[in-house]
C-alpha cells in the first residue's frame, strides 16, 4: 500500500534546482550563483508551505481509498472460506522447488491435489504423495 505525499517530492525537486544553481559558479559570478540558489530555496520553501495542506488532504484521501480497497478484498477473501476449504490456517499448496525437470508441491487437501492433476494431464508423476 504505497501512497506518496507530494510535499517531499516538491522539496526534492526544489533542492535539486538549488544545488544546480549553486554549481553554476563557473558560469556566473559567485554572488550570482549564491543569489540564484537562495532564490530557488526560497521559492521551493514557499511552494511546499503553500501546497502542503492540499498535498496532505490528497495523501489522506488516497490512504483511505487504499484501506477501503484492502478491507473489501479481505472481506471478499473471508467470504470464500468455508468448511470445505483444505485448512483455514495453512497453505492449500506449498511449492518446494525443483530437481531437474521435476517440481515438488505439497497439498493439504486430496481434492485440491486431484484437481491439480486433472488440470495438468500427463505432467504429474503417478502415485504422487499428498502431504498432510
Amino acid at each position: 500500500m504505497l501512497v506518496i505525499h507530494l510535499s517531499p517530492v516538491i522539496g526534492l525537486v526544489g533542492g535539486f534546482l538549488t544545488l544546480v544553481a549553486f554549481t553554476l559558479v563557473s558560469w556566473w559570478s559567485l554572488l550570482g550563483a549564491v543569489g540564484l540558489g537562495l532564490l530557488f530555496a526560497a521559492i521551493t520553501t514557499a511552494i511546499v508551505v503553500l501546497t502542503y495542506p492540499a498535498c496532505r488532504a490528497r495523501y489522506w484521501k488516497h490512504v483511505q481509498i487504499r484501506k477501503s480497497k484492502q478491507a473489501r478484498l479481505e472481506q471478499e477473501l473471508n467470504s470464500l472460506l468455508s468448511a470445505s476449504c483444505c485448512e483455514e490456517d495453512s497453505l492449500a499448496v506449498e511449492y518446494n522447488g525443483w530437481q531437474g525437470s521435476v517440481h515438488t508441491f505439497y497439498f493439504s487437501s486430496r481434492q485440491f491435489a486431484d484437481a491439480f492433476i486433472r488440470a495438468n494431464p500427463g505432467k504429474c508423476l503417478n502415485n504422487g504423495q499428498i502431504h498432510h
